[in-house]
Protein backbone atom coordinates (compact mmCIF):
# COMPACT_ATOMS: atom_id res chain seq x y z
CA UNK A 1 0.00 0.00 0.00
CA UNK A 2 1.06 3.46 -0.95
CA UNK A 3 -0.16 4.91 1.66
CA UNK A 4 0.62 3.91 4.86
CA UNK A 5 -2.60 2.99 7.34
CA UNK A 6 -3.18 5.29 10.40
CA UNK A 7 -0.94 8.27 9.09
CA UNK A 8 -4.01 10.58 8.17
CA UNK A 9 -6.76 10.93 10.08
CA UNK A 10 -8.92 11.31 7.07
CA UNK A 11 -8.72 10.45 3.39
CA UNK A 12 -11.26 11.59 0.28
CA UNK A 13 -11.38 9.74 -2.33
CA UNK A 14 -8.68 10.60 -5.28
CA UNK A 15 -10.54 13.17 -7.65
CA UNK A 16 -9.96 13.74 -11.18
CA UNK A 17 -6.68 15.32 -11.37
CA UNK A 18 -5.43 12.30 -9.02
CA UNK A 19 -5.52 14.47 -5.73
CA UNK A 20 -6.70 13.27 -2.64
CA UNK A 21 -7.59 15.80 0.57
CA UNK A 22 -6.45 14.53 3.27
CA UNK A 23 -5.65 15.66 7.30
CA UNK A 24 -3.35 15.16 9.38
CA UNK A 25 -2.60 16.57 13.16
CA UNK A 26 -5.97 18.42 12.73
CA UNK A 27 -4.69 20.62 9.25
CA UNK A 28 -5.67 19.51 5.96
CA UNK A 29 -3.70 19.41 2.85
CA UNK A 30 -3.83 17.65 -0.74
CA UNK A 31 -1.04 14.78 -1.50
CA UNK A 32 -1.13 11.63 -4.43
CA UNK A 33 -1.41 8.00 -4.13
CA UNK A 34 2.29 7.84 -3.36
CA UNK A 35 1.81 9.99 0.00
CA UNK A 36 3.52 12.91 -1.92
CA UNK A 37 2.63 16.22 -0.27
CA UNK A 38 0.98 18.37 -3.52
CA UNK A 39 -0.65 21.08 -1.02
CA UNK A 40 1.04 21.29 2.47
CA UNK A 41 -0.96 20.78 5.52
CA UNK A 42 -1.34 24.37 7.13
CA UNK A 43 -5.34 24.59 6.60
CA UNK A 44 -7.59 24.57 9.12
CA UNK A 45 -10.25 23.54 6.68
CA UNK A 46 -9.80 23.12 3.20
CA UNK A 47 -12.46 21.43 0.65
CA UNK A 48 -12.43 19.48 -2.23
CA UNK A 49 -11.63 21.23 -5.61
CA UNK A 50 -14.73 22.52 -7.65
CA UNK A 51 -15.06 22.63 -11.66
CA UNK A 52 -13.03 25.82 -12.00
CA UNK A 53 -10.38 25.03 -10.23
CA UNK A 54 -10.25 26.45 -6.65
CA UNK A 55 -10.75 24.69 -3.20
CA UNK A 56 -12.18 27.08 -0.25
CA UNK A 57 -9.90 27.14 2.59
CA UNK A 58 -9.25 28.44 6.16
CA UNK A 59 -6.47 29.47 8.01
CA UNK A 60 -7.71 30.47 11.16
CA UNK A 61 -11.15 32.39 10.93
CA UNK A 62 -10.47 33.11 7.72
CA UNK A 63 -11.43 32.05 4.98
CA UNK A 64 -10.28 32.35 1.33
CA UNK A 65 -9.37 29.99 -2.06
CA UNK A 66 -6.36 28.59 -3.40
CA UNK A 67 -6.09 26.86 -6.71
CA UNK A 68 -4.53 23.42 -7.34
CA UNK A 69 -0.97 24.56 -7.12
CA UNK A 70 -1.67 25.48 -3.94
CA UNK A 71 -1.42 29.38 -5.16
CA UNK A 72 -3.65 31.82 -2.95
CA UNK A 73 -6.34 33.02 -5.56
CA UNK A 74 -8.90 35.01 -3.25
CA UNK A 75 -7.46 36.34 -0.09
CA UNK A 76 -8.32 35.03 3.36
CA UNK A 77 -10.74 38.06 4.25
CA UNK A 78 -14.16 36.22 4.57
CA UNK A 79 -15.79 34.53 7.78
CA UNK A 80 -17.02 31.93 5.53
CA UNK A 81 -16.59 31.14 1.37
CA UNK A 82 -18.33 28.05 0.40
CA UNK A 83 -17.75 25.75 -2.66
CA UNK A 84 -18.11 26.91 -6.13
CA UNK A 85 -21.51 25.75 -7.51
CA UNK A 86 -21.93 25.95 -11.63
CA UNK A 87 -23.26 28.81 -11.81
CA UNK A 88 -19.18 29.97 -11.22
CA UNK A 89 -19.85 31.73 -7.72
CA UNK A 90 -19.65 30.75 -4.37
CA UNK A 91 -21.98 32.21 -1.18
CA UNK A 92 -19.06 34.24 0.83
CA UNK A 93 -20.10 35.69 4.54
CA UNK A 94 -18.64 38.87 5.92
CA UNK A 95 -19.25 40.69 9.19
CA UNK A 96 -22.54 38.77 9.65
CA UNK A 97 -23.72 39.53 5.64
CA UNK A 98 -23.93 37.28 2.54
CA UNK A 99 -23.00 37.72 -0.67
CA UNK A 100 -21.49 36.12 -3.91
CA UNK A 101 -17.65 35.68 -5.18
CA UNK A 102 -16.36 34.18 -8.37
CA UNK A 103 -13.53 32.81 -8.94
CA UNK A 104 -11.71 35.65 -9.79
CA UNK A 105 -11.88 37.23 -6.63
CA UNK A 106 -14.63 39.37 -7.54
CA UNK A 107 -17.71 39.85 -5.46
CA UNK A 108 -20.69 39.78 -7.92
CA UNK A 109 -23.42 40.02 -5.46
CA UNK A 110 -21.86 42.08 -2.28
CA UNK A 111 -22.13 40.89 1.19
CA UNK A 112 -24.65 43.41 2.40
CA UNK A 113 -27.59 41.01 2.64
CA UNK A 114 -29.51 38.87 5.32
CA UNK A 115 -29.50 35.90 3.31
CA UNK A 116 -28.47 34.09 -0.05
CA UNK A 117 -28.89 30.76 -1.64
CA UNK A 118 -28.11 28.98 -4.54
CA UNK A 119 -28.30 25.22 -6.03
CA UNK A 120 -25.66 23.73 -7.64
CA UNK A 121 -27.30 23.37 -10.83
CA UNK A 122 -29.17 26.45 -11.74
CA UNK A 123 -27.67 29.94 -12.91
CA UNK A 124 -29.93 32.07 -10.74
CA UNK A 125 -29.64 32.60 -6.94
CA UNK A 126 -31.82 34.11 -4.35
CA UNK A 127 -30.65 37.28 -2.38
CA UNK A 128 -32.62 38.17 0.87
CA UNK A 129 -33.06 41.62 2.17
CA UNK A 130 -34.74 42.08 5.70
CA UNK A 131 -37.38 39.17 5.34
CA UNK A 132 -38.44 38.63 1.60
CA UNK A 133 -36.11 37.37 -1.03
CA UNK A 134 -35.38 38.55 -4.66
CA UNK A 135 -34.03 36.78 -7.31
CA UNK A 136 -30.59 37.58 -9.12
CA UNK A 137 -28.47 36.32 -11.60
CA UNK A 138 -24.73 34.94 -11.78
CA UNK A 139 -23.44 38.58 -13.57
CA UNK A 140 -25.30 39.97 -10.26
CA UNK A 141 -28.05 41.61 -12.36
CA UNK A 142 -31.16 41.79 -10.29
CA UNK A 143 -34.48 39.91 -11.70
CA UNK A 144 -37.11 40.69 -9.38
CA UNK A 145 -38.36 42.89 -6.40
CA UNK A 146 -37.76 41.72 -3.05
CA UNK A 147 -41.26 40.27 -3.00
CA UNK A 148 -41.31 35.95 -2.17
CA UNK A 149 -41.23 34.84 1.06
CA UNK A 150 -39.15 31.52 0.71
CA UNK A 151 -36.35 30.94 -1.89
CA UNK A 152 -37.74 28.06 -3.62
CA UNK A 153 -37.12 24.21 -2.84
CA UNK A 154 -33.65 23.04 -3.44
CA UNK A 155 -34.32 19.53 -4.71
CA UNK A 156 -32.41 16.65 -5.16
CA UNK A 157 -31.91 15.73 -8.73
CA UNK A 158 -30.58 12.56 -9.83
CA UNK A 159 -29.59 10.20 -12.56
CA UNK A 160 -30.45 7.04 -13.93
CA UNK A 161 -27.86 5.95 -11.79
CA UNK A 162 -29.40 6.56 -8.42
CA UNK A 163 -27.61 8.14 -5.63
CA UNK A 164 -24.25 7.04 -6.82
CA UNK A 165 -24.83 9.33 -9.96
CA UNK A 166 -26.39 12.07 -8.34
CA UNK A 167 -26.04 15.22 -10.20
CA UNK A 168 -26.81 17.57 -7.53
CA UNK A 169 -29.64 20.09 -7.08
CA UNK A 170 -32.04 22.54 -8.48
CA UNK A 171 -34.93 24.54 -8.05
CA UNK A 172 -36.78 23.73 -11.22
CA UNK A 173 -38.66 20.64 -11.45
CA UNK A 174 -39.46 20.26 -15.46
CA UNK A 175 -38.83 24.07 -15.93
CA UNK A 176 -40.72 25.30 -12.59
CA UNK A 177 -40.36 27.06 -9.15
CA UNK A 178 -42.73 27.07 -6.86
CA UNK A 179 -42.78 30.34 -4.68
CA UNK A 180 -44.63 31.92 -2.26
CA UNK A 181 -45.92 35.88 -2.12
CA UNK A 182 -47.56 37.56 -0.13
CA UNK A 183 -48.41 33.96 1.77
CA UNK A 184 -50.02 32.66 -1.37
CA UNK A 185 -48.19 29.80 -3.44
CA UNK A 186 -47.45 30.00 -7.45
CA UNK A 187 -45.07 28.92 -9.96
CA UNK A 188 -43.16 30.72 -12.30
CA UNK A 189 -40.78 29.03 -15.18
CA UNK A 190 -37.14 29.16 -16.11
CA UNK A 191 -37.68 32.68 -17.76
CA UNK A 192 -39.45 33.92 -14.78
CA UNK A 193 -42.70 34.17 -16.31
CA UNK A 194 -45.41 33.52 -14.13
CA UNK A 195 -47.00 30.01 -15.54
CA UNK A 196 -49.13 29.55 -12.11
CA UNK A 197 -50.83 32.45 -10.11
CA UNK A 198 -50.38 33.11 -6.83
CA UNK A 199 -52.99 32.38 -4.78
CA UNK A 200 -55.08 29.86 -7.49
CA UNK A 201 -54.77 26.93 -4.86
CA UNK A 202 -54.48 27.04 -1.23
CA UNK A 203 -51.61 24.85 -1.76
CA UNK A 204 -48.89 23.04 -4.09
CA UNK A 205 -47.06 20.37 -2.47
CA UNK A 206 -43.73 19.48 -3.58
CA UNK A 207 -43.17 18.22 -7.20
CA UNK A 208 -41.89 14.82 -8.28
CA UNK A 209 -38.93 14.34 -10.66
CA UNK A 210 -42.27 13.45 -13.06
CA UNK A 211 -43.00 17.76 -13.05
CA UNK A 212 -45.72 16.24 -10.94
CA UNK A 213 -47.49 17.94 -7.98
CA UNK A 214 -50.41 17.93 -5.80
CA UNK A 215 -52.63 20.53 -4.97
CA UNK A 216 -55.42 21.40 -2.41
CA UNK A 217 -58.54 23.90 -2.28
CA UNK A 218 -60.45 23.70 0.88
CA UNK A 219 -60.76 19.96 1.44
CA UNK A 220 -60.39 18.98 -2.21
CA UNK A 221 -56.99 17.35 -3.59
CA UNK A 222 -55.59 16.66 -7.08
CA UNK A 223 -53.05 17.19 -9.00
CA UNK A 224 -51.19 19.65 -11.73
CA UNK A 225 -47.91 19.69 -13.52
CA UNK A 226 -45.20 21.90 -14.01
CA UNK A 227 -47.13 24.07 -16.46
CA UNK A 228 -49.47 24.99 -13.58
CA UNK A 229 -52.03 22.52 -16.06
CA UNK A 230 -54.45 20.12 -13.73
CA UNK A 231 -53.90 16.49 -14.67
CA UNK A 232 -56.28 15.12 -12.30
CA UNK A 233 -59.11 16.78 -10.88
CA UNK A 234 -59.28 18.41 -7.54
CA UNK A 235 -62.07 16.28 -6.64
CA UNK A 236 -60.58 13.76 -3.93
CA UNK A 237 -60.71 13.43 0.18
Amino acid sequence: MKIPLGKYKFLNPMDEENMILAQKDGKDGYIDINDNILIPFIYDDLSVFSDNGLASAQVKDKFGAINRKGEIVIPFRYDRLNYFYKSGLAIIIKNGKHGFINKNGKEIIPPIYNSVDQSMNDSVMFVKNKDKWAIFNNKGEQLTDFIFDNHGEDIIVESKYGFEGREGTTYFIDGAIKLSKNGKIGLLNRNLEEVLEFGKYDNIFKFNQKGFAIIQNKTKYGIINSKGKIVLDIIYD
